[in-house]
């Protein structure tokens, strides 16, 4: 997810002369703090089963 927030954001910037005129820029800066723990707490979660845990991995 982070990636694509990432991604999301810099294209704001990039399209934009300013982040203040773009709504874009709002939601990510705006949403920050959520995204931080939501990744804070998957991070906790253990391994789902169905979920490869190496690169690559199908099993």
């Amino acid at each position: 997810v982070h990636q694509v927030v990432s991604a999301a954001y810099e294209y704001g910037l990039s399209t934009r002369g300013s982040a203040a005129d773009d709504p874009l820029i709002s939601l990510v800066d705006d949403s920050t703090p959520i995204l931080h723990y939501m990744r804070y707490a998957v991070d906790l979660l253990p391994p789902d089963e169905r979920t490869p845990t190496v690169e690559g991995d199908t099993r």
